[in-house]
């Protein structure tokens, strides 16, 4: 496992530098790799060897990391769990990857369900005996991760080592993460963006902070953080930054010692990054795209006023080295540049596969539009630049036709976005055409509905506003801090 091989380096150059800490303890490389090394002990007397998976049902946490390392120096796949969910989908997800063991917690609600599958508690796995000192090659995937996507039907994304190194390495290169790097998670480490701090400052030898994710709801805890460890490079989802925002945080993290912020996740909106830039202009801030299957991002753009205007789409920027983007029609022809199309994602950071569905990995890994490549289909629209920009539009299943007119409803939310006293807000698509109607909810302060939809009617036509415009106090979010896109159209179907 590349990330284990960067272990050893760091601990054997720089064995006192701090490598990882959590509000309960701390780690320098040396005892970082001992612990690890002794976990790995742990795990291999409970019959974990290379190609086995170990489940993790951890919260953020500086032990997440060391099992995860665990299992790597077994040559062995971690999978993380989410502790948010309800124990009938954690249960079915471990039914699925079959796990030779599960770390968790004494209190974990789902322990008890968990039959036949054995668990562990980390503080057991590292009390487990001397530590085996030589790593395992690595054998499969080096972590799966599950998400629904637009089928509601969890899969697991299987992630090899070689295409996590070479995500690790692009990201780090472009983020400019080096050994000298204070970073801080705030993603959920069952999310794969949060990997993009926790294994990227792995892999560069920096010192990685993992805050209690609860504590990071109040914008304060956060800021403190920032500057009680003097990190100087994170990344989260939008919709934190819009939580951030509405905490009147923005002006502290403009002060303190916060130098780069990548975005991602989700669609950014333009007028939130504006409000991020001016109220801290000296912050490298970059919007960075890539679906679960290519490995936690293909692409980043670094984000100036010049690429943000209110209510338009914002830049992805360039397909990493070695990745390939294509963007094609339905029946697979290139679409030239300024025009919208279908993305299509070739090279090093492709998954394996989704675990044990080889009809399902074939049915968007294909190799038939370029022979001999396998590329992957997104569903996402996008368009490029004739700068070799890419900007990302909308999702292919989100693009309703109405009254003869495709309609975005990415562009419908970014307009609401645009008027004075929207905070936040989505747009979801209810029924079928020629009958679909489309409503909208939106966080206001300050503005009525009905100024709302005036305002967004600045920039939309007439046949793309919204049918509905609901007020809500609050967007609904998933455990990942997601938008989540399923109640809304529940909500929505009530409206309709």
């Amino acid at each position: 496992m590349p990330l284990i091989d960067d272990l050893l380096r760091h601990a054997q150059d720089r064995p006192h530098a701090p490598a990882a800490a959590d509000p309960t303890r701390s780690l320098d490389w040396a005892g970082l790799r001992d612990e690890v090394a002794a976990v790995a002990t742990g795990l291999a007397a409970r019959g974990v060897g290379p190609g086995d998976r170990v489940g993790i049902h951890l919260p953020n946490s500086l032990d997440f990391l060391v099992v995860a390392l665990g299992a790597g120096w077994l040559g062995a796949t971690f999978v993380g769990l989410d502790v948010s969910s309800p124990p009938a989908r954690t249960v079915a997800l471990i039914a699925d990857f079959e796990p030779a063991v599960v770390a968790t917690t004494a209190t974990d609600p789902p322990a008890a369900g968990l039959g036949a599958v054995p668990t562990t508690r980390p503080d057991d796995l590292r009390a487990s005996g001397v530590a085996v000192r030589r790593p395992q090659p690595p054998t499969g995937p080096a972590y799966l991760i599950y998400t629904s996507g637009t089928t509601g039907t969890p899969k697991g994304v299987a992630i090899g080592h070689a295409a996590l190194d070479a995500s690790l390495s692009a990201m780090n290169e472009i983020i400019e993460l080096t050994p000298s790097t204070r970073s801080m998670c705030v993603s959920p480490f069952h999310f794969d963006g949060s990997y993009a701090t926790l294994l990227g400052t792995v892999h560069a030898g920096g010192f990685v902070t993992i805050p209690d994710r609860a504590s990071l709801v109040f914008p304060r805890n956060f800021l403190r953080w920032i500057e009680h460890h003097a990190v100087d490079v994170t990344g989260f989802t939008p919709t934190y930054l819009r939580l951030l925002a509405a905490g009147r945080a923005l002006p502290a993290i403009g002060s303190g010692s916060l130098r780069v912020l990548g975005l991602g996740g989700e669609a950014l909106a333009a007028t939130d990054v504006l409000a991020l830039l001016r109220a801290a202009p000296e912050l490298r801030v970059f919007n960075r795209y890539g679906p679960t299957e290519t490995t936690i991002a293909v692409a980043h753009h670094r984000l100036g006023a010049e690429d943000l205007r209110p209510g338009e789409p914002v830049p992805i920027g360039r397909p990493h080295r070695g990745t390939r983007f294509l963007v094609l029609t339905d029946s697979g022809e290139p679409v030239p540049a300024g025009r919208a199309g279908e993305l299509w994602i070739g090279g090093p950071q492709l998954m394996d596969g989704y675990w044990g569905a080889p009809e399902l990995t074939a049915s968007v890994l294909q190799d038939d539009v370029v022979p001999g490549e396998a590329l992957y289909r997104t569903g996402d629209i996008v368009r490029a630049g004739s700068d070799g920009v890419f900007t990302w539009l909308d999702r292919a299943d989100r693009v309703v036709k109405r009254r003869g007119l495709r309609i975005s409803l990415a562009e419908v939310a970014n307009a609401l976005m645009t008027v004075d006293g929207v905070e936040g807000a989505a747009a979801v698509a209810v029924g079928q055409a020629p009958d679909t109607r489309i409503v909208a909810f939106a966080v206001l302060r300050g503005c009525s509905v009905e100024a709302a939809r005036a305002g967004a009617g600045e920039r939309l036509p007439e046949a793309m506003l919204p049918d509905h415009i609901v007020h809500v106090e609050s967007l609904p979010l998933t455990s990942s801090g997601k938008l989540d896109e399923r109640r809304l159209l529940a909500d929505a179907a009530s409206v309709v």
